[in-house]
């Protein structure tokens, strides 16, 4: 009688880590997970960027390949993009314009040209930018 209770008490010693165990795993499966939500509840604040000409010229390259395949919803964020790190690079904000315009976007490109004479007004294309405001206004 003696044995069988040492036996059963030997037992029981070498399955508490195995039902441990197991508990531990079950109780990391039952912790509630976190689940992103990405609705945006409030407006963010502009991301800051130290203006980087080179990655405005490459975005610009990026936005003309998926201008030319069509994809102007794609264009438009690349153009977006490259104004954002190149501030002072007409041809982003000029194909940005010509995409809102193919987009049928009228308002936002007359926003762009604005950007654009508030950002560059000494720019030597800045007389360029007013004339499409114009136009554009005259259309809107």
């Amino acid at each position: 009688m003696r044995s069988r209770s040492w036996l059963l008490v030997g037992l029981l010693l070498l399955l508490v880590p195995v039902w441990t165990a197991a508990g531990q795993q079950r109780s990391r499966q039952d912790k509630p997970r976190l689940i992103r939500d990405d609705r945006i509840t409030e407006p963010a604040e502009p991301e800051a960027v130290t203006p980087d000409p080179n990655e405005a010229r490459r975005n610009i390259q990026v936005g003309d390949f998926y201008f030319k395949k069509g994809n102007l919803a794609a264009a438009r964020e690349r153009y977006r993009e490259a104004i954002k790190y190149g501030p002072a690079i007409a041809d982003g904000y000029e194909k940005l314009v010509e995409t809102l315009r193919r987009l049928d976007d009228a308002e936002a490109a007359i926003e762009t040209c604005r950007l654009f004479l508030k950002v560059n007004p000494n720019s030597d294309r800045a007389e360029q930018f007013r004339k499409k405001l114009e136009e554009l206004e005259k259309g809107a």
